[in-house]
This record gives C-alpha cells, structure tokens and sequence, in this order.
C-alpha cells in the first residue's frame, strides 16, 4: 500500500475531529489562542498540532513567549512546531482505505501570510479548513484560493463568526417583526474592540493589522450587511462618513488608518434610497 505525506500520530483519537490550529499567537490576545483554548475544551475534538511560527522561530523572546511556553508546557500531548511541514499527523491517507476522514485545519494567522498557510494546508491533506477573517489581502487572492479549494473538494468556512451570535439573531428578528408592521427601521452595526489609544493600538495597526482597519475589523460589520441585512455593492448609492464620530491617524510611513469610524451605507432598492 502506498502513503501520502506523512505518519498519523499514535495519540489521535478515530473517534473524534482531529484539529490543528495554525498560528496560535499570543496567549490571551491572538485569535488562534481563543480558538484553540476553546477546542481543547470541546469533547468532539482533538487538537493534535499546533502551528506557531513566531513564538517558535523570531519570537522565542518576544513579549509573549513565556507565556506561550507556558502554554505549550502545559499541553504535553499536543505537537507544537513552527511550519505546517513538521506536523506529523496530517493527510495520511492509505490506498484503498479512509483512516484519517477528518482533518480541520484552522488558520489565524496574519493576513499576508494567509493565502500561503491556506495552499500549504491543502497540500498536506486538510480535508476542512476554517480560515480567520479576512483570510487574504485581496478579493482576487479569495477567488484563487476557493479555486483551490474546490479542485480538492475542501469545505472551506471564513471566520465571520458575528453571523451566528444571539444579538445578531435578535437584531434580525426585531427587523422582520417591524417589516410585518410596514415599520422602516435605520440599522446600526458596531465594532468594538478593547486596544487602549496610543501605544497598544498602534502596534496593532502597525504589525498584526497592518492592512488596514476597515479590512481586519470592520469586515465584520460588512459581511452582516452583505449577507444578513441587505446591502448589495451594485446598489449602493453612496459611503457618508460622519466625521465628528470618526478619527483618522498618521501611522507612520507616509500612512494614515482609523482609530475610530462611522459612516451610513446608503443604497437604492425597489426605486427607493434604503440605509
């Protein structure tokens, strides 16, 4: 019988979803931590690798690497390692038998290094990927890497997880409540996050979310528009800023972001403006 790519790991279990979480990050502050603390937790799963290219390659002495290890240390039957190449448990498939038919790979990694995480992950046998928001710097890159993904019959999930909160559901109720009583309702969505101005926000922007807040925050608030609540890109009208509630800021580099912005998406539909 012949293998492809490489070993199953004795400890994993056939009975649960096998689980490798790429790029872990900071404990207590990156998303692949929060993710990965949860499906520990989770009796369905077994988390089987561990990806952190950082804190076990450049970053061995960051801010964070200790309690990175810590973590690590704590977690003995999880193989940590820092490329997906040197995990030992993916894609190992047997000719003429399935004896790894599920294998989620979860990428939270930085947005520039997506795509490359993404095609790396396919390659070594991921048969479900869960892709971090916003999963790529570009829409074409998206595009590319739904191709791949389709060629290997990957279901592939991006990581809008706002979509299926309660407040969200709440939200859509009270709307079709008001449409059923010929109520027209302003809907407001809001982003918020726990960066301190100054320092810890600028290193934000200037490292893990360097493309841009709109992109790695408020896609959030765009995707529920898209998807939930109506907003079609080929009929809106205009983008109003409300400047006394946004602040743009120099980043440095000839750059500049948003510490904070609000603006009204408004949009025609049914020979009516809507917002």
């Amino acid at each position: 019988m012949k293998r492809k790519h490489c070993d199953v790991a004795s400890q994993a279990d056939s009975n649960k979803l096998q689980v490798i979480v790429v790029s872990c990050g900071e404990p207590k502050k990156g998303m692949g931590w929060f993710h990965l603390t949860q499906l520990l937790e989770d009796p369905r799963c077994q988390v089987v690798g561990v990806v952190e290219p950082f804190f076990l390659g450049p970053g061995k002495c960051a801010p964070g690497s200790q309690e990175f290890l810590e973590f690590r240390q704590a977690h003995p039957s999880v193989h940590f390692c820092k490329s997906i190449q040197e995990i030992p448990v993916m894609g190992d498939k047997v000719e003429g038998e399935a004896c790894r038919p599920h294998l989620l790979v979860l990428i939270a990694g930085r947005t520039c290094d997506a795509p490359k995480l993404f095609s790396e992950a396919l390659e070594r046998g991921a048969t479900h990927i869960y892709l971090e928001k916003p999963g790529a710097e570009t829409s074409a890159q998206l595009e590319s890497m739904a191709r791949e993904a389709s060629k290997r019959s990957v279901p592939v999930v991006l990581g809008y997880n706002k979509n299926v909160s309660s407040y969200v559901l709440n939200a859509l109720t009270e709307l079709d409540r008001a449409t059923s009583e010929n109520k027209c309702l302003q809907i407001t969505l809001e982003h918020n996050n726990a960066f301190s101005p100054g320092s810890e926000l600028m290193s934000f922007i200037t490292g893990p979310g360097g493309e841009g807040m709109i992109h790695n925050m408020c896609c959030h608030e765009l995707a529920l528009a898209v998807t939930l609540f109506g907003i079609d890109p080929a009929r809106v009208l205009r983008v109003v800023l409300d400047s006394k509630a946004s602040d743009l800021i120099d980043v440095g580099n000839g750059k500049s972001d948003w510490q904070r912005v609000s603006f009204c998406i408004v949009q025609r539909m049914d020979q009516s403006e809507n917002k």
